[in-house]
């Protein structure tokens, strides 16, 4: 979902229910993999995107691709609010159960555009490169979850909708195949609460736009369930998301992202 991120909601997933325990801290997460083939290879000197196999990531071009050739119908409320205009990296940091932060930077790159849709890829450094790279396409109706490094996407699961009016709800379901053969599956149902101020490590925002979900994710045999709060800045992306988890046992995990200086 959203800039919970639906991939980033898997890798969460996997630390903190099945695979989890309460020791682990963000320092602990693994490595993503390259599973999609998200890699660290230089990127293509062009502004064209380069053909790709099945599963790999569109690299980012050398030469920035101008948001002025994404045609005019993609740029709605799910185009500004999720921050896919925003040439800026924004430092973020992550708490997992009042536990010490882990700060990383996250990224948004164009990196194809055709005529009725967008391709863009969203990379992570630091603390929060266990989330992976994601590669999302913009489209008409909204943002899609395409690709991820943590795991291989059998369903695109729509991350925002285009229309983000005060009161609008709607459901999404997707899900992972992990390295290993393992599976996760989310699905859930989202809100948009309205507009109210938030306030983050970097600064107060008088009028971010909350959305609000609650949902399941299922690992194996495993079943936990799921409520965020996610406070978006329009033409800057997410800047605060309280994520909740219970697992099967009842323990309840709780994990802080926001934006810091």
């Amino acid at each position: 979902m959203m800039k919970t991120y639906w991939g980033a909601i898997f890798a969460l997933a996997v630390l903190l229910t099945g695979c989890g325990s309460k020791e682990k801290t963000a320092e602990a997460m693994p490595e993503p993999v390259a599973e999609n083939g998200a890699s660290d290879e230089a990127p293509v000197a062009s502004n064209q995107a380069p053909e790709t196999q099945e599963g790999e990531m569109v690299p980012v071009p050398v030469k920035p691709i101008s948001h002025d050739t994404i045609p005019a119908d993609l740029k709605h409320d799910a185009y500004h609010y999720y921050g896919l205009n925003n040439l800026k990296p924004l430092n973020m940091e992550i708490t997992i159960d009042g536990g010490a932060p882990s700060s990383g930077t996250q990224s948004i790159s164009l990196v194809k555009v055709d005529s009725n849709e967008a391709v863009f890829r969203m990379d992570r450094t630091g603390g929060l490169s266990a989330f992976g790279s994601m590669e999302l396409v913009l489209k008409p109706d909204g943002v899609y979850l395409l690709k991820a490094s943590v795991g291989r996407v059998q369903e695109a699961a729509r991350e925002m909708p285009a229309a983000l009016k005060p009161g609008e709800t709607w459901t999404t379901s997707g899900k992972m195949t992990l390295p290993g053969g393992s599976s996760v599956e989310e699905s859930g149902s989202y809100k948009v609460v309205g507009f109210e101020k938030v306030t983050t490590k970097r600064q107060t925002y008088p009028g971010a736009l909350l959305v609000q979900s609650e949902g399941k994710v299922i690992q194996g045999s495993e079943t936990a369930t799921m409520r965020t709060k996610n406070w978006f800045v329009k033409d800057r992306g997410p800047v605060k998301v309280e994520i909740e988890l219970i697992d099967p046992q009842g323990t309840q995990r709780k994990i802080l992202m926001q934006e810091t200086p």
